[in-house]
């Protein structure tokens, strides 16, 4: 019982740092973990977890093997192979022999092998944070993508080595012929079974889905069982079963890359489920470590560790140094064209600074040093364990902070935008991807495509509505915008109260819409909103309900009677915002025009040829040609997301998720 609440207690601290995160984005998710674990190590819990060093390996680092091959941008990496090997294989190589003496020579008190297996283990950098340090900073892609194919790669290649070390440290047996024949043994071997178990698995599939028994839930069942069938596997042959985790990934992210009904309903589900259990094993691998730290402490505090506080001070420096300046010395051997672009132009020492400073060390740094066996084959104790964990867990933090804060600074961009200011610009730039889309539709109206053409279009202008009403809670409102809304609220009021002198609307309906109204505009109205204000929405919500039901008649009236109101209050602010606009040039008045010329298209095309309101999802399969119509629109969209990606006004995780949700429409249309 104790374990279960320990590890619900873990799960909510992954929830609150994500939380605190919001609020202080310039402050690394995995920094809050690491603060979190420690202070749940202090809490008075008479509860201590143990885990065995090979569990924890296997029930860490396979699914992020995983997960990481499964997301590796192919074309990306293809055009850049050669950096790319050359980071994640070859300088690892060479760090983690060269430091792993340095190591020796520096700490007699670890041995060579074991100096290696620390090297190897700090090899890896961590792909998280080069995500968010291509959100904060403007670099040129190509750069950034050699530094996230490194990321991807360099896990197995990173835990190959480190395996191997320990091995060696187990064994006390190392000849070199040897050495290099069992590592491309238990390389290209554990590739192989990586390859062999993953076309079982999709023949198993295939032969499951022929007796009809397959649905969404078995497929992502057998998907997140993978990397673990395929590590256990692969090590009971003595095999890499990381490479076997890592190939089997690649299998999987080409097999993703099948544009059918079925695959892209399947990837939609499957990444959900991996986004969220990859980030809780990355915050569970970080909060594990935060736990270990207070014991770890005391341990140096009273002399149970056999080097002092300026000791280990100085052994974290040389290490931290060491890889900062192999990393910038193998980062001058790379071509200069491979990484430069004509609207940004970066020189060699600046990318060897960038290189140097974006090798964050993460969750498969950390998984891999506290899977370092307690005793050696002999049943002694591991030389110097405790050491080896505190080194690697000061390491991970200092290029944490290097990658969070200093990177940035050097840069010039201190002042980068905040989560919710690159929300913002993203918002902005779907929603012209948006306006691009339906503009290009209105353009191809004839008489025999009319009405398909009215609801694609209609859907779109719903979806350029919602992102442009989409709250920011973080992102404080400009002055002159809100002004600009109060101007636009009292000639809305102008007109209602006109339309209510002339008899056309009611006064209950004049009331109704202009406290509408004034609760979107008024800013303050919408953070007082507590519980007496929305149990008020409720009961007024449940009544109208009620009252919809009892007298449908009375209610159809009501809604036509708020659509007239709507669209002549939206033409009446147009007319007053274009005078205003010829008096002068103001992009706030601008802004406004363009809103309300959505709203009116969108209210206007609310109502078919008929006058009956047109279905609200937008997808009516019976209208000839709307299967054409929005294939087009879709294709439209794509290229519009993957032009703000190259422009650099969206991420790649917001283009893959753009993109991600347009397949799920198609595949809701083709069910249609």
């Amino acid at each position: 019982m104790k374990l279960f609440e320990f590890l619900l207690l873990l799960l909510f601290a992954i929830f609150i740092s994500n939380i605190i995160n919001r609020f202080f984005p310039w402050v690394s998710v995995t920094i809050l973990q690491i603060i979190l674990g420690a202070l749940i190590a202090l809490l008075p819990l008479r509860f201590h977890l143990t885990l065995d060093p090979e569990l924890f390996f296997v029930l860490f680092i396979a699914p992020l093997i995983f997960d990481n091959s499964v997301h590796i941008d192919k074309d990306a990496f293809w055009k850049l192979k050669l950096p790319i090997i050359s980071l994640a294989f070859g300088l690892l190589f060479v760090s983690t022999i060269i430091g792993g003496f340095l190591v020796n020579v520096f700490i007699p008190a670890i041995p060579a092998a074991a100096g290696c297996a620390l090297i190897a283990s700090l090899g890896p950098t961590d792909d998280v944070a080069v995500f968010s340090l291509a959100k904060r900073t403007k670099l040129p892609n190509k750069l950034m993508n050699i530094l996230l194919g490194e990321s991807a790669i360099n896990d197995a290649a990173g835990i190959v080595g480190f395996q191997f070390s320990i091995g060696v440290i187990m064994t006390g047996v190392f000849s070199p012929v040897y050495a290099v024949m069992d590592l491309v043994w238990v390389s290209i071997g554990g590739i192989a079974v990586g390859l062999i178990l993953t076309a079982f698995k999709y023949l198993l599939m295939r032969w499951i889905r022929s007796l009809g028994l397959e649905n969404v839930t078995l497929h992502i069942l057998m998907e997140i069982l993978t990397p673990f069938l395929v590590f256990l596997a692969a090590d009971a042959l003595g095999l890499s079963g990381v490479l076997a985790a890592f190939a089997a990934g690649v299998v999987h992210s080409f097999a993703r890359d099948q544009l059918t009904p079925d695959n892209i309903k399947l990837r939609s589900a499957s990444e959900s489920v991996w986004d969220m259990l990859s980030f809780t094993l990355n915050g569970l691998v970080f909060l594990l470590m935060g736990t270990q730290l207070p014991a770890i402490i005391e341990m140096i505090g009273n002399g149970d560790i056999s080097v002092s506080v300026p000791q280990i001070v100085f052994y974290v420096a040389f290490i931290m140094l060491f890889l900062l300046v192999m990393r910038f010395i193998w980062s001058l051997f790379i071509h200069k064209k491979t990484y430069t672009e004509a609207n940004m132009k970066i020189g060699k020492i600046k990318a060897g600074i960038i290189v140097s400073l974006s090798g964050a060390r993460g969750a498969v740094t950390l998984a891999s040093i506290l899977s370092i066996p307690l005793l050696l084959g002999n049943g002694t104790i591991f030389p110097q364990r405790d050491l080896l964990v505190l080194i690697s867990a000061s390491v991970i933090l200092i290029s944490l902070i290097l990658s969070d804060f200093v990177l940035p600074l050097l840069l010039g961009q201190g002042k980068s935008m905040s989560s919710a200011g690159k929300l913002m610009e993203e918002n902005k730039a779907y929603i012209e991807v948006l306006q691009t889309v339906a503009a290009a539709l209105q353009a191809q109206v004839t008489p025999e495509n009319i009405h398909a053409v009215q609801i694609v279009r209609r859907d779109y202008l719903r979806r350029i509505y919602n992102l442009k009403h989409r709250r920011h809670p973080a992102n404080d409102e400009l002055k002159e915008e809100h002004e600009m809304k109060l101007k636009t609220f009292a000639w809305e009021k102008e007109n209602t109260m006109a339309l209510l002198e002339q008899g056309e609307i009611t006064k209950q309906m004049a009331h109704s819409y202009l406290n509408q109204m004034k609760n979107n505009t008024t800013r303050e109205n919408w953070m007082r909103m507590g519980i007496i204000n929305t149990s008020i929405a409720f009961f007024g919500g449940l009544r109208r309900f009620i009252r919809s039901n009892i007298n449908p008649d009375r209610s159809q009236r009501i809604r036509e009677m708020y659509h007239k109101l709507k669209i002549s209050n939206d033409r009446y602010v147009l007319e007053k915002l274009k005078i205003l606009n010829s008096a002068g040039d103001n992009p706030e008045v601008k802004k406004a025009i363009s809103n309300y010329e959505v709203s009116l298209s969108f209210d206007e095309t609310l109502n078919n040829s008929t006058g009956a309101p047109i279905a609200a999802s937008g997808f009516n399969g019976s209208n000839e040609g709307m299967n054409d119509i929005m294939a087009q629109a879709f294709q439209m969209e794509r290229d519009g997301i993957y032009n703000m990606f190259e422009q650099g006004r969206i991420s790649r995780e917001s283009a893959r998720e753009m993109r991600n949700n347009i397949a799920v429409l198609e595949m809701e249309l083709t069910k249609e």
